[in-house]
């Protein structure tokens, strides 16, 4: 027999803690989502550390802003689908999550699905959860034909978009050197 004391057990506060973090960090996912669809480079910024790393010569939320800007020049319209995600936490300020995505993306020649998983990790600053480190990698990616909105029988017509997303949002239409711009 041992002397070893039982495991603590939460609070109801610390539970309650715990799920508000939690939801915080599945937001993170949706809040990207969106703002990725709709080319809102500041949204995309605002979810990452200050002192992100994307490699050693390229930290910070400047790098983060051009990483994106160079990355959503690439496809024209998007879709991004969150299909499931776990979060582990370390500790009452960093957890560790996977997310994973189904993407469709306008690109130069046609329109792809990819399926994709982020492996994140993550940091409470200033009581709000950020994403601190991110590794994306991708099931796969195969072209995607009929484009969308000819699949789902709605037109293509320009003269009809603002009806259709993603030009309902200003920040895709401002955004810069987009297939559609």
């Amino acid at each position: 027999m041992t002397d070893a004391a039982p495991p603590k057990v939460p609070t109801l506060g610390e539970r309650i803690e715990r799920l508000e973090s939690r939801f915080a960090i599945q937001d993170l996912a949706a809040r990207y989502s969106v703002a990725v669809d709709s080319k809102d480079i500041d949204s995309l910024v605002r979810l990452y550390v200050e002192d992100f790393v994307i490699t050693p010569d390229q930290v910070g939320r400047d790098a983060v802003r051009a990483r994106f800007h160079g990355l959503l020049k690439t496809f024209g319209r998007s879709i991004h689908l969150i299909v499931g995600q776990t979060v582990d936490f370390a500790s009452a300020e960093h957890a560790l999550g996977t997310v994973y995505c189904r993407a469709e993306a306008e690109r130069p020649d046609g329109w792809a699905v990819s399926m994709i998983g982020y492996f994140d990790r993550y940091e409470r600053r200033d009581r709000e959860w950020l994403i601190a480190a991110r590794q994306v990698r991708t099931f796969y990616e195969r072209p995607l034909s009929p484009p969308p909105l000819e699949r789902f029988g709605m037109s293509s017509d320009p003269s009809e978009r603002d009806a259709h997303l993603p030009y309902h949002w200003p920040s895709f239409g401002a955004f810069p050197e987009s297939l559609e711009g």
